[in-house]
Order: structure tokens, then C-alpha cells, then sequence
């Protein structure tokens, strides 16, 4: 992660948050978020490290105040953390997201960051691991791997209907 991050308070009292991006990948993902496209949990983590560098300084913590009162997410308290867990409103099927996935053609998927929506709900992204197709499948919301690529199976289940005998 080519990521750098400060958070200060200048002479006046306003927040300054300092964000430096290095590499065409990491510059390329950042200049795609600011666009309105998928965050990646490099991005999540690095949104967190400045929460708290914000946190720090009274004119940051205003900042985040103002956030929460102009209906945005409340960052006051205690960072959260993503959900565990997704569940697909469909189906009711549940997609624990610490694990990888399996698809019908083989190609194991893991989740890669969050698509946000305004009303407040997030929807996984995951991503395929095998080099030769991560380019064309980097970052696909769950719900459109399930319906293209699925039935999604974790692969930690595959490994063990393998391994009895």
C-alpha cells in the first residue's frame, strides 16, 4: 500500500488532512474513488488512519461533527468496523467475508472493498485471486458474482469434502 496520511489542526484551528498516494496502481484506484467508483480495503484502512489522525485534533473532531450533522456517517465515536458478515436479500444465503469463495468455473473469489450506496446500506465487492483473471474481475459487487458466476461455495468447504476420506 503506497498510502501516507497526516492530520493536523493549522494556526487558525482548521483541519488539514495531508494525503499522499504513490504508484500508478494506488494513484489510478484513489483518482477511480474520487470519481464515485468502488473503495478498496486498502482505502477502508487508510479512511480509518485518517479518522483517527482527524480524531486527534479539536478542529478534526468539528469536522466529523459537522459530517454526522449534515446526515453524513458518524465518525464521533469508536471507528467501526465492516460487517462480518453479508447476507443476500434475495436468497437469504449468508457470505461470511473472511472467507474465499469458490465459483462454478473454479476461480476463487475474496472480498476486495465495500461499494457504499447514499442510503446507507453497503454491498461487498470481491475479487478473483488467480493473476490471470484479475484485471477483468477486480471488484465485482457479490451480488453480480453470484448471479454471473454462482453457485459461490467457500473453498475452505471444498478443501475439506477433499481431504475425507
Amino acid at each position: 500500500m503506497a498510502y501516507e496520511s497526516r492530520a493536523y489542526d493549522n494556526e487558525r484551528g482548521e483541519p488539514v488532512v495531508v494525503l499522499v498516494t504513490t504508484g500508478t496502481h494506488d494513484v489510478s484506484r484513489l483518482i477511480n474513488l474520487f470519481a464515485g467508483g468502488v473503495n478498496v480495503v486498502e482505502q477502508m484502512e487508510v479512511g480509518a488512519q485518517v479518522r483517527r489522525q482527524v480524531k486527534r485534533h479539536n478542529g478534526g473532531r468539528d469536522a466529523l461533527r459537522l459530517l454526522r450533522q449534515h446526515g453524513g456517517p458518524d465518525f464521533t465515536g469508536a471507528d467501526a468496523q465492516p460487517p462480518a458478515e453479508w447476507i443476500d436479500p434475495a436468497t437469504g444465503d449468508r457470505y461470511d467475508l473472511a472467507r474465499e469463495y469458490v465459483d462454478r468455473d473454479d476461480d476463487t473469489w475474496k472480498l476486495s472493498g465495500w461499494l457504499h450506496w447514499t442510503d446507507g446500506h453497503q454491498v461487498p465487492v470481491m475479487s478473483v485471486l488467480e493473476v490471470e483473471h484479475s484485471g477483468d474481475y477486480t471488484d465485482v459487487p457479490l451480488p453480480d458474482v453470484i448471479e454471473t458466476f454462482g453457485p459461490l461455495t467457500a473453498a475452505d468447504e471444498l478443501v475439506e469434502a477433499v481431504e475425507r476420506p
